[in-house]
């Protein structure tokens, strides 16, 4: 009950997140993307996977985050909307002027064509999310 509760929530979350405007948001340079908090800026990049061989095989790729801001961001929770990403975190709070790195691992199963993915990051207690984009292409 409390794991369709929870998956319900998210199913909500990315409805509301996906219908939304980046108002937050500034381009940084293509494909970059920085995003206004309450404790300041916070910088990231989207996660291109480009074109998959072998949709048997996990895919890792690095996501960054900079605190470009002069107060600590935390990081509460990372998750997606599907089973077909996973997430590997060491550190959960980001210094002033520091980065910290998410290993993001896709695995495609059986799926084919191209594909994109949201990451909800929620920051400050749940305050602030970022939504990094996952996409590329399944041969």
């Amino acid at each position: 009950m409390l794991n369709t509760v929870k998956y319900t929530f998210v199913l909500f979350f990315i409805a509301i997140a996906s219908c939304s405007k980046r108002d937050n948001y500034k381009s940084v340079e293509p494909n970059k993307q920085e995003y206004h908090t309450e404790a300041g800026f916070v910088e990231y990049q989207d996660l291109n996977y480009g074109s998959i061989k072998d949709a048997s095989k996990k895919y890792v790729k690095t996501l960054v985050l900079k605190n470009n801001s002069k107060k600590v961001v935390v990081i509460n929770e990372v998750s997606a909307g599907c089973s077909c990403l996973s997430f590997n975190l060491h550190e959960k709070s980001i210094k002033p002027s520091d980065s910290i790195s998410i290993r993001v691992s896709f695995f495609a199963g059986n799926k084919k064509g191209y594909f994109s993915k949201i990451i909800f990051i929620t920051l400050n207690d749940g305050r602030n999310y970022i939504t990094p984009y996952v996409y590329g292409f399944i041969e």
